[in-house]
């Protein structure tokens, strides 16, 4: 089954990952261009690198794929620190949310930066939940994650630290989304 899809910059490619693989269509011609596999491990989420020719891939395998749409092939793997659940891409970088927490990986202009750039942005979650969702605001430093338990994390990019604010709900329901209002 698809678990992403997303519209290219040029508006005509689509590309769609599931499983383990990404498919690459042309829309205006109406066929598949391309076919890949990702690595062995099913693929949870996706994100396209705006400016790049890439796709940041989240895998059960505790990895972020980066996958070249021209080229059909995965470019770079960087540890994720647990299964991917949800990745949000924004002005700050690339959010990657698991069972383990959040990361937000800076942009360089190769694409994600290594280990040495990332923030770790701790969840306080009980044992047992995990994200499940990620969002990025888009004109301020925040960030926020859906949590399994029924909780939604918010984040304050600027210091780094532990959650500005949580919330959690009745019934306990999994957050399996998150948004900022552009207003």
């Amino acid at each position: 089954p698809l678990t992403c899809v997303v519209l290219a910059e040029d508006g005509e490619t689509i590309c769609a990952a599931g499983g383990a693989g990404v498919r690459v269509y042309c829309q205006r011609r109406r066929r598949m261009l391309r076919r890949s596999e990702v690595g062995t491990a099913p693929l949870t989420s996706c994100a396209q690198l705006r400016g790049f020719d890439l796709l940041c891939l989240g895998s059960t395998d505790a990895a972020l794929h980066l996958y070249s749409v021209g080229r059909g092939q995965t470019v770079q793997s960087l540890p994720a620190g647990g299964s991917v659940a949800a990745l949000a891409l924004g002005e700050a970088g690339l959010l990657c949310c698991s069972a383990a927490g959040a990361r937000l990986h800076r942009l360089v202009p190769s694409g994600l930066s290594a280990y040495g750039d990332q923030l770790s942005l701790p969840a306080a979650l009980p044992p047992g939940s995990g994200l499940a969702s990620a969002a990025l605001h888009p004109g301020l430093p925040l960030a926020a994650a859906g949590a399994l338990d029924g909780g939604v994390v918010l984040w304050d990019l600027r210091s780094g630290g532990p959650p500005v604010r949580t919330w959690r709900h009745p019934g306990g329901a999994p957050v399996s989304g998150v948004a900022f209002s552009a207003g």
